[in-house]
Order: structure tokens, then C-alpha cells, then sequence
């Protein structure tokens, strides 16, 4: 009897913390491209989440705004009650297009006219900024031109969000690549500004590594958590949603000419990373500083590196949202997850 006691507290115990982690993850927001994959995993999981955010606006230097969601998502989400929050973007995150909208206020309010039109007759809950490649010569400019469309969308009870790029201080580093990245992609965004103008920011804690650098983690743990820190020197932790990301990171050779071969990195969704490291004859190994799992395998001589975000990579970074105690996540993006992560998540009341 003892025995069968201990077996329901341990089961119990474990329904419990099950539950807490749950309870504690906040506010869910998982974005979506215009893949059918991304859809797909909407289709299937949309009991798990309270905000969709399409990557599906669109504007140009002149302040056209184009774009829509797809009506699959609308129906989707009509049915399990999800708010829909669109993203506008500058396509292909173009600097110089960019720019020209910054400095054009006739393009900024034709912009923000059109957003807020899409709003009243779309019925979606707000928008999202998701503005990227921005010089840090145009802070106060792209921070003034938020607050124009905050303005507007809030005074006809809209939402309004921004998607920032993350950074652990204002000191860009020691080397040229790493000012560039301050300069071109992490310095652009006054946080604190942002924060106050903004209803919550979806702080985009990952690319720790990427296609240009070593082989590294796409968001190891302390490095998030130091960016995690220094933004909420500056915005109430109420108001910062954790960027989560859930696809994986493969480094490998690459090369124009033989005599140029170089290393590479590319994003994977989490099955196609298992089935490149299975065919290459690796292992996963569990890095604990960055709680992710990682592979090294040798092809034809080449080492070649993955580092994955599974669900219990995404769970331990889950850790940091009750931590401190921070207003949700931010997911990007649907169709390239582990299945496996929304065993630890909920499902809406």
C-alpha cells in the first residue's frame, strides 16, 4: 500500500509541475509564414495558442501597404477562438527602402492610414512591427514612426506590438562583425521608448549565431538570458515577450570554386535536422551551459555541426519566462517545431 501511495504522489508531483510550467508560460503568440507547413502546424495546434502573428504585410518607401491573411488562418482561428496579429514588414528587410519611409512623413501616414483601415475591416486584434536592417542612424526616426501608428491603432482600440533584435549592452565588440551587427541590426531599437509606447515587445532572443558566423547555438541559454536582462532594465518584464525559436541550425561546407570553400549555416525544421544528423552517422549530446542538444559528425572528412531546438530545449527556456515572471512567448515560426513541444503546453479554456 506504501508503495502505491508513493507511485501516486510521484505521478501526481509530476501532473503538477506539468501544469505549473503551463500556467506559467504566459501569453502564446507563434508566427506563420506562407508555407504550408507553417498552416499545417497552425491546423493542429491552434488549442494552444492565443495570438497568430502572419508574416504577411507588406510596405514599400512610398508607404503602400500590401499584403493579407489567408483566409484558411481566418477560419482557424475564428474556430479556436485565437487573436490575429499580422506583421508588417520592409520585404527582404531592406535597409535603404526602409530609410526612405523614415524620412518621407507622408509615406509614414499613408502607411499608418492603411494599417488601421486593414484593422477595422479584417476585425484582427492589432498589428505587429516587425521592421529589421535598420541603421542605428534611424533610432529616433523608426521609434517616431511607431509611435504614429501606436497612436492611431490604440485610440480605435487596436493592439500594437514590435518584434525587436536582441542585444546584451550598448557595446558593439571587438570585431568588425560584430559592429556591423550593432550598427545595421541590433542597435536601431530604443527599448526603453519602444517599451513605454508600445502594449509588449516580442523580444527576438535568438540568432545568437547565424549563417555568417562559427557554428554556434541558434539561442544558448545564458546568452539569452543576458540579453533577457538587459532589456528589462528598460521595459516592465509585463510587457516583454520571449522570443523562442523553433527551428535548428546546420553548419557545413560550401564553396564557389574549390579553392574557396567556406563554412555555411542554413535553418532547418527540427525533422529534417534528426534526418541530416541520422544520415551523417551522429549523435545528439546534451550541452548543459546552453541547455540544447548538439551534433558533430564527420562526411567525407568535413566536420559538419548541428545544434537543435527540440521540446526539451524549448521547455528549459521556458524556465526563463516564469523566472521572470515575463508576459509570454513569441514562437517563430510554425512548421519547423519538434512536435513534441506542445505536450508541455496547455490547452485554452
Amino acid at each position: 500500500m506504501r508503495r502505491i501511495r508513493l507511485i501516486l504522489f510521484v505521478v501526481l508531483y509530476i501532473l503538477g509541475v506539468s501544469s505549473l510550467v503551463a500556467q506559467n508560460t504566459g501569453e502564446r503568440i507563434f508566427y506563420m509564414d506562407a508555407s504550408e507547413d507553417s498552416f499545417r502546424s497552425f491546423e493542429r495546434n491552434a488549442q494552444y495558442i492565443d495570438i497568430i502573428g502572419p508574416q504577411c504585410l507588406k510596405v514599400d518607401e512610398d508607404g503602400v501597404v500590401w499584403g493579407g491573411v489567408d483566409r484558411r488562418i481566418v477560419a482557424v482561428a475564428k474556430k479556436h477562438n485565437v487573436k490575429i496579429m499580422p506583421l508588417i514588414v520592409n520585404p527582404g528587410f531592406n535597409l535603404e527602402m526602409l530609410h526612405k519611409v523614415l524620412i518621407s512623413r507622408e509615406a509614414q501616414e499613408r502607411c499608418v492610414v492603411a494599417l488601421l483601415d486593414l484593422c477595422r475591416k479584417e476585425g484582427w486584434y492589432g498589428i505587429q512591427y516587425d521592421f529589421e536592417n535598420i541603421h542605428i542612424a534611424d533610432k529616433a526616426a523608426f521609434t517616431a514612426f511607431f509611435k504614429l501608428a501606436a497612436d492611431s491603432l490604440k485610440k480605435y482600440g487596436f493592439s500594437i506590438s514590435i518584434a525587436v533584435v536582441p542585444r546584451a549592452s550598448d557595446y558593439a565588440g571587438l570585431g568588425d562583425y560584430q559592429k556591423w551587427m550593432f550598427e545595421y541590426w541590433r542597435g536601431g531599437y530604443d527599448y526603453k521608448a519602444l517599451g513605454a509606447i508600445a502594449d509588449f515587445i516580442s523580444f527576438m532572443s535568438y540568432d545568437q549565431h547565424t549563417r555568417r558566423t562559427t557554428p554556434g547555438p541558434v539561442a544558448g541559454y545564458t546568452w539569452m538570458e543576458r540579453c533577457l536582462q538587459y532589456i528589462l532594465q528598460q521595459v516592465p518584464k509585463e510587457k516583454v515577450s520571449l522570443g523562442l525559436a523553433l527551428y535548428s541550425d546546420y553548419w557545413f561546407p560550401s564553396y564557389t570554386n574549390p579553392q574557396t570553400v567556406n563554412a555555411w549555416g542554413r535553418s532547418l525544421n527540427y525533422p529534417d535536422a534528426v534526418g541530416i544528423m541520422e544520415s551523417g552517422g551522429g549523435k545528439m549530446e546534451w550541452h548543459e551551459r546552453d541547455k540544447m542538444f548538439y551534433t558533430v559528425f564527420e562526411r567525407d572528412e568535413i566536420y559538419e555541426h548541428i545544434y537543435f531546438e527540440d521540446a526539451r530545449s524549448f521547455q528549459a527556456r521556458l524556465e526563463l519566462v516564469k523566472k521572470y515572471n515575463l508576459r509570454g512567448i513569441s514562437c517563430w515560426r510554425l512548421g519547423q517545431e519538434d512536435p513534441a513541444i506542445f505536450k508541455g503546453l496547455s490547452v485554452k479554456r
